[in-house]
């Protein structure tokens, strides 16, 4: 860190740009826990405990979504269950987010997760401290993996569409603009990192898929199909013959049952006339419909 946040490291094969095109968060979270510490730790010391906060975390904001949604008990249910998932190739969990390492991005969802939490809480009236709270969530979400860049956008036109419906307007022309000042300084903080990184996107590969239309996705959700290349999500071998039966091989089973469920909510949510757990039902839908056309095998 001795020379700033952007540079060039000699560390890695032939070097490379340092922070350019992968995001600061994680490192500034180690960092941050080596200073805490008063250097105490060795790196794998720092990194060892980082990744501790980082699992709790991640626990504590599916808890804080739970409680803030219906209550506590379904927030404990969903942190714990959200803990123990085994996981599978590209499908989050102990193996994705452990074994292979990738919680960087869990890291991000983290942040969005209590942040799209709050965003509710805020179009609905909530204490002005949470525009705060919203505001350094959002920023700390941008400064990790750019998957926020397409679900921020997702998150404010889909809180701003429902909100129409269950919060009266007079509340809502002043809520909204206490939403709108959430994410705006949210996205001052996060743009620390995210401007240098859209500056220089050009040297960075595109490996999504780039679409699928409209029709392709109707057919796959027809037909069952909704993650081509998708995980994964228990070895065959390990499940009790009289069970395989009822246990997809894929993701596409769960998602397919989850975006149904989804559907079959919203009506019912909508009587609640509460913000939160219809965002949450409409984001569930929305992300597994739109996360189907980018993971189909190139």
């Amino acid at each position: 860190w001795g020379d700033g946040w952007f540079s060039w490291s000699n560390l890695w094969f032939a070097g490379y740009p340092v922070n350019y095109t992968y995001p600061v968060g994680a490192y500034l979270w180690i960092v941050q826990v080596h200073w805490l510490t008063l250097g105490t730790l060795t790196f794998g010391g720092a990194y060892a405990v980082a990744f501790w906060l980082f699992f709790v975390l991640h626990g504590v904001s599916v808890y804080v979504l739970g409680r803030l949604a219906f209550n506590r008990v379904v927030g404990v249910v969903a942190a714990v269950v959200y803990l123990a998932d085994r996981g599978a190739n590209s499908a989050g969990g102990w193996f994705w987010t452990v074994d292979i390492g990738t919680w960087p991005i869990a890291f991000s969802i983290a942040f969005s997760t209590m942040a799209t939490a709050l965003l509710a809480r805020i179009l609905e009236g909530g204490p002005r401290g949470e525009v705060v709270w919203c505001a350094v969530l959002i920023g700390l979400a941008l400064l990790s993996p750019p998957l926020q860049l397409v679900f921020l956008p997702i998150l404010c036109a889909t809180a701003l569409v429902l909100s129409t419906f269950v919060v009266d307007w007079a509340r809502l022309r002043r809520t909204a603009l206490h939403a709108a000042i959430a994410v705006g300084c949210g996205l001052l903080i996060g743009a620390a990192w995210c401007l240098p990184f859209l500056a220089y996107s050009n040297y960075s590969k595109a490996y999504g898929w780039p679409w699928v239309s409209f029709d392709q996705i109707g057919a796959n959700i027809y037909q069952g199909v909704l993650f081509p290349a998708g995980a994964t999500l228990s070895s065959r071998h390990v499940i009790p013959s009289n069970a395989m039966a009822y246990v997809p091989e894929t993701v596409d089973g769960l998602a397919v049952y989850v975006t149904v469920l989804c559907i079959l909510a919203l009506p019912i949510l909508f009587l609640s006339r509460r913000l939160l757990p219809l965002l949450v039902s409409a984001l569930m839908f929305l992300l597994l419909i739109g996360a189907s056309s980018s993971l189909h095998d190139a």
